[in-house]
């Protein structure tokens, strides 16, 4: 029922644009597959934990390479807004006596690792791809979440994450995709 369910959601909570794919954002099908409403937790909160910090990471090297002002100024809210976001992740994952694994996702190390090597010149470009695959994927994950999720404190938490992930990627759209 509730595979059937979070599948009927991904369809309704995911953009038309990324309906036409074959396969769902990683985090999405990795929630969509577990069983327990225990492990869904974790599974949420691990997905949701390492995509601030992606969004941290790549807003720091943003503001590193970047000479567009309008890339560094979303740079530096995407820090700003995901640096608590992880943090109140943190608090929440304490109280439910869990711990999370060390680390990111592949995918994710893939998208750093891209940036990391961008020329100047296409830099922009791939920091404005990646800020709108990784909201896109958070924006299901934490839609997903909010509405099948069995923890009342992380429902909430994620009902408040999609409103502020749907205008960051409102946002991310109108970034300029080219160095100035």
């Amino acid at each position: 029922m509730v595979r059937v369910l979070t599948a009927a959601l991904l369809v309704v909570a995911t953009p038309l644009s990324a309906q036409t794919s074959a396969a769902p954002p990683p985090a999405v099908a990795e929630l969509r597959a577990v069983d327990s409403p225990a492990q869904n937790d974790m599974t949420y909160l691990q997905n949701a934990r390492e995509s601030g910090s992606y969004e941290v990471a790549s807003s720091r090297l943003a503001l590193q390479r970047s000479r567009n002002r309008q890339i560094k100024a979303f740079g530096q809210m995407m820090i700003n807004h995901h640096t608590r976001s992880v943090a109140e992740l943190a608090r929440l994952q304490g109280t439910r006596g869990a711990s999370l694994a060390d680390g990111g996702s592949e995918p994710k190390a893939q998208m750093l690792d891209k940036l990391r090597s961008s020329a100047r010149a296409e830099f922009d470009m791939n920091y404005v791809q990646g800020q709108l695959a990784a909201h896109e994927e958070a924006l299901a994950l934490h839609r997903i979440y909010a509405a099948t999720g069995q923890n009342a404190a992380l429902r909430q938490f994620a009902q408040r994450a999609s409103a502020l992930v749907q205008d960051h990627l409102s946002r991310a759209r109108t970034l300029p995709r080219s160095p100035r």
